[in-house]
């Protein structure tokens, strides 16, 4: 994403996610917009709406640090990173750390992680990723893990009631179908081919196709683009679209 698309956006939009608030002094939306001219040449067209903490964070950045931090918005302290967060890009946003109790017995059995709740039971992949040795870009390490953390330290809390009970037994699901169907000497490719296949039928059994369309945003804003492997979004999203439209 550009950097004239994502200062728009962060200017003109109030925070997703938000009810209404009052509006700030038009003066400081002004002066932050003027500042992003100034500094990249870009044109910011404000809306009736503008988050007056982004304003004032946008006016605290140099010229230089809009320049060199756009060019990398993931940055570490950078506002644009920030910034996407609060308007709900929540790939952007930092995952906390898990303050779940971890379950002692899953150094004896990885499955034993079902028996803690929430982020604790993404110790699993960690469980399994020291006895399989994927890598920290394989299945376990660089996506499943990884997004087992996301998904239930950032997008929980912003789900309604019904996306939270679904999170929690897609949580489950995954972690129940990659163990159940584990078997002597599967290979890393094999057992990614598995793991990818079950987000789709962990999904649907869990009822994505029910989950209001503010759900369905947050989980889709919580991937990266450049990792969402593109088949199965159409595979869970091709049953939803006929659900939808009552067809068979």
């Amino acid at each position: 994403m550009k950097l004239e698309r994502i200062i728009l956006i962060g200017l003109s939009l109030a925070v997703v996610g938000c009810g209404p608030s009052e509006l700030p002094a038009p003066s400081i939306c002004n002066q932050a917009a003027d500042h992003v001219r100034g500094c990249l040449g870009v044109e910011v067209v404000l809306a009736d709406a503008c988050d007056p903490v982004l304003a004032e964070t946008v006016l605290e950045q140099s010229c230089e640090d809009m320049a060199r931090l756009g060019a990398n918005p993931k940055a570490d302290g950078g506002f644009l990173a920030w910034m996407h967060c609060q308007f709900g890009v929540l790939h952007f946003c930092e995952v906390p750390a898990c303050e779940e109790d971890s379950n002692p017995l899953v150094a004896e059995d990885c499955s034993n992680a079902l028996g803690s709740s929430g982020c604790a039971q993404c110790d699993y992949y960690a469980c399994l990723e020291d006895e399989m040795q994927c890598g920290p870009n394989g299945y376990l390490a660089g996506f499943v893990g990884k997004y087992c953390a996301r998904f239930t330290g950032v997008t929980y809390e912003r789900m309604s009631p019904q996306g939270k009970v679904w999170m929690e037994e897609v949580r489950e699901c995954l972690i129940t179908r990659l163990d159940d169907g584990r078997f002597p000497g599967e290979s890393c490719a094999e057992l990614k081919k598995r793991g990818l296949a079950d987000h789709q039928t962990c999904y649907l059994d869990a009822g994505i196709c029910q989950l209001p369309l503010g759900d369905w945003l947050g989980i889709v804003a919580t991937l990266s683009p450049h990792e969402f492997p593109f088949l199965q979004a159409l595979g869970v999203g091709i049953p939803c679209v006929r659900d939808w439209m009552g067809f068979p």
